[in-house]
């Protein structure tokens, strides 16, 4: 939903369920992708790639080790 959220968080695991990679990116950089996406969908690779993004993937996975 477009102006829903502030930011997108999207995670990627392994198959054991350990994580491969982690992103937060403001929301509103999101829609500059999602906006010419028949489906509204953006890729991890994508993501990655937008301005503002920050690779939170050590952070996430301390987190789930606990």
């Amino acid at each position: 939903k477009k102006d829903g959220f502030d930011h997108l968080a999207i995670v990627v695991f392994f198959p054991d369920l350990t994580i491969k990679g982690a992103v937060l990116i403001p929301y509103e950089v999101v829609w500059t992708v999602v906006a010419t996406q028949r489906y509204n969908r953006i890729s991890f690779a994508q993501a990655v790639a937008l301005p503002g993004s920050i690779d939170v993937t050590q952070i996430v996975s301390k987190a789930a080790e606990t």
